[in-house]
This record gives C-alpha cells, structure tokens and sequence, in this order.
C-alpha cells in the first residue's frame, strides 16, 4: 500500500525546488509538480495542527503534522511510540503496528475514531505529545520507519515523515460524508501543475 502511496524510489525522493505553497496558505506557479502536488489536497485540522493528505482516488488519506504543530517547535523528535492506552469499551492497550488489513478491500484494519490517539511523539525538551486522529476511518498502515529515524517527522513532513494511511469509509458525496468539512482546505499546486501540462 506504501508504495502506491508515498515516493519510494530515489528519484522520487530528490530534493525538489520548492513550490511556492507553504502549509498556511500561499499561492502561485508551481513549475516542478512534487508528488504531494499533483495527488493530493491538503487538509488542515486548526486544533490539532495535523495535515490530511487526501489522495485523488477518494478514500485514501495520509495523516502527517502541520507545520504549525508544537512538535515541530520542541528541540527535535526523539521517539516515536504506536503503543496507544485502551480505549472504551477496550480494555487492553494495542499497538497500531499490530494493525492488519487483507484482500483488496483491505478489511480488517483497526478503526479511528476522532480523539483516538495515533501516536506518542517524545521530543528531546522531555514532553511526550499524544497525537490524536480527527476522522473516522479505517487504519491502513503506520509509518514504522518514524520507530528507527523519528526525524523524518520534522525533514520530510509530506513524504517519509507520514503518520498513517487511513481509508474512509465512503467518498465524500456531500457534508454529511465529509470528515474535512470542518477543516481548512490549504492552497496547494495542483491546478496550476494540471494547466502546466496541458
């Protein structure tokens, strides 16, 4: 699923030159489309300061921080735990690299609730900072690479530096669907990198 997702290959994870579009806002021409750019919209939940990626397809989404999220303001990453406590009606803590989906539907995965913590993020001024989802949706897959280089969440926030890979659980057909509409839609390159093809 990774793969399909996130820029694998060593020319895909070359440094880009910087399309002009920060997470806060900002617009204008992005003449070297990066993956991020051209698949997906951003999201930004303004409480908790976590960036959704929602991929073009509908239902796939990429939970990743904003640049604005205390973490990234802390002296450094210097762990990453996916051990969360228990939940009601659980009454067990779980493991979100425990998690495990199959068949093409990737059944199975173990379902987020807004609130529900994703994460512990320790930082190197001694805080631990539980990173909560703010969707309902199916867990696909946790970033296990964060386990062996948590920095990654602070130099490559929008690729190797993801959290999660979450399917929702329907296309968003209206508000009543839509996990985001809450949610600030963040100006991003993709139109202009599609007319640039054109």
């Amino acid at each position: 699923m990774t793969d399909a997702l996130i820029p694998t290959t060593s020319a895909e994870l070359q440094p880009r030159p910087p399309c002009p579009v920060s997470e806060n806002g900002g617009g204008g021409q992005c003449d070297h489309p990066g993956f991020v750019q051209r698949y997906f919209a951003r999201y930004l939940h303004p409480e908790s300061h976590i960036v959704y990626l929602q991929h073009s397809n509908a239902t796939i989404c990429i939970m990743t921080l904003g640049e604005s999220h205390p973490v990234l303001s802390c002296g450094g990453v210097s762990s990453v735990s996916f051990d969360v406590p228990a939940t009601p009606p659980e009454t067990d803590a779980l493991s979100r690299l425990d998690n495990s989906v199959s068949g093409k539907g990737k059944k199975g995965g173990q379902w987020i609730k807004p609130g529900d913590v994703m994460c512990a993020i320790s930082t190197r001024d001694g805080a631990v900072h539980h990173i909560k989802s703010a969707i309902s949706a199916s867990l696909l897959e946790v970033n296990a690479n964060l386990l062996a280089d948590p920095t990654l969440l602070e130099t490559r926030t929008l690729s190797e530096g993801w959290i999660a890979i979450m399917q929702l659980k329907q296309p968003r057909r209206n508000r009543a669907h839509d996990p985001f509409h809450d949610m600030e839609l963040i100006q991003d390159c993709r139109s202009n990198c599609e007319a640039s093809e054109d």
